[in-house]
């Protein structure tokens, strides 16, 4: 089959513009449609955590599990209108069918391959969009609990869970005590992530990728909304 020689990427958040611009590089002829003012619409908000060490996807027994502690009655974000059902039905039922053990498997088998090296792909990108240094951190991240028990199962289902190239320690005390300055509450234990990073600007990541996606002779058709 012949490989198509003009491109179309929808969403012009960092994954698409990202995306658009490694066509674009390649050789492909790529236009980037997204609608509205594009530092408002995909990828606002993101914190710009390069989350190497999450390898489980979403659908699995875990999370269906723990489904009903996440509901929004109980102050979680999970919600079902039953007036909605037609439309979170046929999802709710697609991600029955992923959270199979054996569907879950190969979801994780994916995501460890597709994160094999998340930093320096990000670093890699940086460098062919000529951005500013310091936008792409290797500075890993860590992860605290507020009590010794959800500590105890927090670092329990980390161990248990797959992490990728990422890798963890129990944080020490004179660790968990720099969030004095910044916490009510000391963490009662944590764990410190090697492996990770973080984009220290998402947007102005998100900007220079979309400035080389110009210059290298992209494309990009922006429709405004009605109000």
């Amino acid at each position: 089959m012949r490989t198509p020689q003009r491109w179309a990427v929808i969403g012009g958040g960092l994954v698409g513009t990202a995306t658009a611009l490694r066509l674009q590089a390649a050789g492909f002829e790529t236009i980037l449609i997204d609608r509205g003012d594009p530092r408002r619409g995909a990828s606002f908000g993101n914190i710009g955590h390069i989350a190497a060490e999450q390898c489980e996807p979403m659908p699995s027994a875990a999370t269906l599990k723990s489904a009903f502690g996440r509901l929004f009655a109980f102050g979680g974000p999970l919600d079902f209108r039953a007036r909605d059902v037609a439309s979170w039905g046929p999802w709710a039922l697609r991600f029955l069918a992923a959270s199979r053990p054996a569907a879950a498997a190969h979801g994780a088998e994916i995501l460890t391959r597709l994160l094999d090296d998340p930093l320096g792909a990000w670093t890699r990108l940086a460098v062919l969009a000529e951005a500013p240094d310091g936008l792409i951190r290797p500075t890993g991240h860590a992860v605290v609990w507020s009590t010794p028990e959800a500590a105890r199962r927090g670092l329990e289902a980390w161990r248990g869970a797959r992490t990728g190239n990422a890798r963890f320690r129990p944080m020490e005390t004179e660790e968990l005590a720099a969030y004095d300055a910044v916490l009510k509450a000391r963490p009662a234990g944590g764990i410190r992530f090697t492996g990770t990073g973080q984009a220290s600007e998402p947007q102005s990541v998100r900007d220079a990728l979309s400035i080389a996606f110009t210059k290298q002779g992209g494309a990009s058709f922006r429709p405004m909304c009605a109000a």
